[in-house]
């Protein structure tokens, strides 16, 4: 009997890694439940297995991390904060 691909990532993979860009507000936080919505989305139409990695991802494992582009040194030295 061969195991599906869902199957076979969730007892095959710990970890994975996605990169995907997306013009969004500062600071965005997905709503609880929409992470794994989102990404569906963003990655609709991608090659095998993508989409079937982050239907068998578990919502909780799912991590967002935004790049904020700063428009002037002054806003960049205004949100860093040294000790």
């Amino acid at each position: 009997m061969t195991a599906t691909l869902k199957e076979r990532i969730k007892s095959e993979l710990s970890r994975w890694a996605a990169v995907a860009t997306k013009n969004s507000a500062e600071e965005g936080r997905d709503s609880l439940g929409q992470a794994k919505q989102n990404l569906t989305q963003l990655f609709r139409g991608c090659h095998d297995p993508v989409e079937a990695l982050i239907e068998a991802t578990d919502e909780s494992a799912i991590l967002r991390n935004d790049i904020t582009i700063f428009s002037s040194r002054e806003r960049l030295v205004r949100r860093r904060s040294w000790p």
